[in-house]
């Protein structure tokens, strides 16, 4: 059984994956960067997904399996916020399907 709930939980896909770098430079920010999702009264907190390559720290990731219509808001101390709205993340029969 345990092994059953480690390969489902190995198996998650993150609803949305955001990019977070500086538009001039390319350097990326998402290990100083703050994100969250929103979808009515749910709130996700985005987290640092490492991308390929492996060492790319660009991205932050949320709402594992989770269909919605969400706000995601990203900030970072030195920039402007960012936000999206109506961020739509749908479902296939077996996962969430990302946005990114």
């Amino acid at each position: 059984m345990k092994g059953n709930v480690a390969r489902r939980a190995r198996s998650k896909r993150a609803g949305i994956v955001v990019t977070v770098r500086d538009a001039l430079t390319g350097v990326a920010l998402a290990d100083s960067a703050s994100g969250h999702a929103y979808d009515g009264a749910f709130v996700d907190t985005l987290r640092q997904v490492p991308r390929v390559p492996v060492f790319d720290v660009s991205a932050l990731a949320g709402v594992y399996e989770r269909p919605g219509i969400y706000t995601v808001i990203i900030r970072r101390q030195g920039y402007r916020e960012w936000m999206q709205v109506n961020v739509v993340v749908k479902r296939d029969e077996c996962h969430a399907i990302p946005v990114i």
